[in-house]
């Protein structure tokens, strides 16, 4: 028997867990590095969504710059992950939607550690 005492809260994949620690120069979009606690959010539809652009773009990014993509520039990733529109953090009252006034603010917050909860504050601010 199970209980579940707490809601379940979104999480972030971070970029690394798509770098395999014994092989250079690969992503591993589908086999990630995750916990057994983490892969209940990074099995769901929307994640494997995101995680595939990002690798997709992280490879064209390489490819581009000449970089290997464990040395890729992840803020230059963050920004053009941005302007395709993808989400790189959940906020429960926030519009999601990148025409969103506050949504690049908000999710370049969230990124950088600024933002530690999911609940946008009362004073909109990040």
């Amino acid at each position: 028997m199970i209980i579940l005492t707490q809601e379940s809260r979104p999480v972030m994949v971070t970029y690394r867990c798509l770098l395999p620690r014994e092989v250079d120069n690969l992503l591993v979009p589908v086999c990630l590095s995750a916990t057994h606690v983490a892969w209940g959010q990074v099995r769901l539809e929307p994640t494997w969504f995101h995680i595939g652009e990002s690798a997709g773009l992280a490879a064209a990014q390489a490819k581009h710059t000449g970089a290997t993509v464990a040395d890729l520039d992840v803020t230059t990733l963050q920004q053009r992950l941005l302007a395709s529109g993808v989400p790189l953090a959940y906020f429960n009252q926030l519009t999601q939607r990148p025409e969103s006034p506050a949504f690049e603010r908000w999710q370049r917050a969230a990124c950088a550690g600024e933002i530690d909860s999911f609940d946008y504050p009362a004073n909109g601010r990040p």
